[in-house]
């Protein structure tokens, strides 16, 4: 499982790193034919006006895999509530009811400080960079909790999840709603809602097959 797991992730870390980036506001000489407040922002520019940039529509594929990470994010939410059952008595916490909320609501207390990070580094650095970091830090939180010797170090390999997801949340409903054509706008900008709610479904999925074949209470 922790071979299919890896594999997942590595696929995003691959599809956000092909991800075509959104183009940027430019400066583009002014028309002759200008209505008063396109010769406000003319003569507040120095000579150019900020042009908003074109729209260019993706294929769906590269939509669907900015979604993916949509979908690691929903699997991190969910996975935990059947791991617990092996990891409290693994790692000690029979009587540590404290450390099994960190390890549950890490995630949470991660996408929030995720959430605040992320607006200011989708305006300086755009929406596929964005992508980008929270597909290392997906991969990264992947493998600190397949390794994790301890509660405390779970802890942080699923704060780390958290702010993944937390730049997840808000980069790539923005990157979907920018590159889908207009027609299709609404379809699209429903995938990664679906993805989130994929991945938790799948992670249930995977808790019960485990607990199916491999035994638990």
């Amino acid at each position: 499982m922790k071979s299919i797991i890896f594999l997942l992730l590595l696929l995003t870390l691959v599809s956000s790193f092909s991800l075509p980036q959104t183009p940027k506001s430019h400066l583009s000489p002014l028309p002759s034919s200008t209505s008063l407040s396109s010769l406000n922002a003319l003569s507040l520019s120095g000579g150019n006006a900020i042009v908003p940039p074109p729209k260019i529509p993706l294929p769906p594929s590269y939509i669907l895999s900015s979604s993916l990470s949509s979908l690691i994010g929903g699997y991190d939410t969910g996975v935990i509530a059947g791991a617990l059952l092996y990891l409290t008595p693994a790692l000690g916490l029979n009587n540590q009811p404290f450390k099994i909320g960190l390890i549950v609501t890490a995630c949470t207390f991660g996408a929030i400080l995720g959430s605040l990070l992320t607006p200011k580094i989708l305006t300086t650095k755009g929406r596929v960079p964005t992508l980008k970091i929270s597909s290392v830090l997906f991969l990264i939180s992947a493998g600190l909790s397949g390794y994790s010797p301890t509660a405390e170090f779970l802890i942080l390999a699923r704060f780390l999840a958290g702010i993944a997801m937390g730049a997840v949340s808000t980069a790539v409903p923005l990157y979907v709603s920018e590159t889908s054509p207009t027609e299709d706008r609404g379809r699209y900008a429903t995938f990664p809602q679906f993805m989130i709610s994929s991945g938790i479904l799948i992670s249930y999925a995977i808790d019960l097959m485990i607990l199916r074949f491999c035994g638990g209470e």
